[in-house]
């Protein structure tokens, strides 16, 4: 006997047909751009260094950080219509709040003149320069050694980009001076200001048979300072500078 059963066991699903699988995309190449736009920022830098050391142009700190800038913008623009450069968007960030504080200064800090800690002390008037200027560090200009003729009138101007310039000046020469910072403190004659733009003004008088210092002292960003000490008195440290006995001084 054959017995028959109604139920029978349902035939498996079919798989689906493959589709073809596309190829992955390839990766697009890294962009230029970005290392184009630092060569231009570097070439531009280098050129302004060899401006500013040939003395054809004076450009100061915020005028290096402008052209920085200004590369940096010329890549982002391009970097709109070709390639990628998001990286220098940060660097773009960074450097807008420099510009701008620089540009609010009365004159920007320079960087021309080398960097360091430097110590000049002429011997005769003769040997004064018209200008000592500093990039970046402490810049102390001695004139005890310096006597002016009667009558005599000399223009000094000691200036420092970033950091500390310190003048230290004989009684016995008629001083009228100018001290004044972008960003930083005055100290003139034992008058003191701070802040943004400080600046101090004063004359002293000194032997009547000596001449005429005519002097400008600044610094961009830092600490100004003129001292006044008896002609040929050592100086001794004392505090956070160089004084005489019975100098002026804060």
């Amino acid at each position: 006997l054959f017995t028959h059963s109604n139920h029978s066991r349902d035939p498996a699903p079919l798989a689906p047909p493959s589709l073809p699988t596309e190829p992955p995309s390839p990766r697009r190449p890294k962009s230029r751009l970005g290392r184009l736009t630092l060569a231009l920022m570097f070439l531009a830098l280098g050129v302004a260094g060899f401006l500013d050391a040939t003395a054809v142009l004076s450009p100061s700190a915020g005028d290096y950080a402008a052209l920085v800038l200004a590369a940096v913008g010329t890549g982002l623009v391009i970097g709109a219509w070709w390639g990628r450069a998001r990286a220098l968007i940060p660097l773009g960030v960074v450097l807008v709040p420099v510009v701008l504080v620089a540009s609010i200064l009365p004159e920007g800090p320079s960087l021309a003149g080398g960097s360091g800690e430097v110590y000049e002390r002429p011997a005769s008037s003769a040997a004064l320069e018209q200008e000592y200027r500093l990039g970046a560090g402490q810049l102390t200009v001695d004139l005890r050694d310096v006597v002016l003729a009667p009558g005599e009138v000399r223009a000094l101007r000691v200036t420092v980009g970033f950091g500390e310039v310190t003048v230290v000046l004989p009684d016995s020469v008629t001083v009228v001076a100018r001290a004044d910072a972008g960003i930083g403190t005055v100290d003139l004659f034992g008058m003191r200001t701070g802040g943004l733009e400080p600046q101090l003004g004063g004359e002293r008088t000194g032997s009547p048979f000596s001449g005429t210092l005519d002097l400008t002292a600044r610094a961009g960003v830092g600490q100004v300072r003129v001292v006044r000490v008896a002609a040929g008195a050592p100086l001794h440290p004392f505090g956070d500078g160089l004084f005489g006995p019975g100098s002026e001084v804060f």
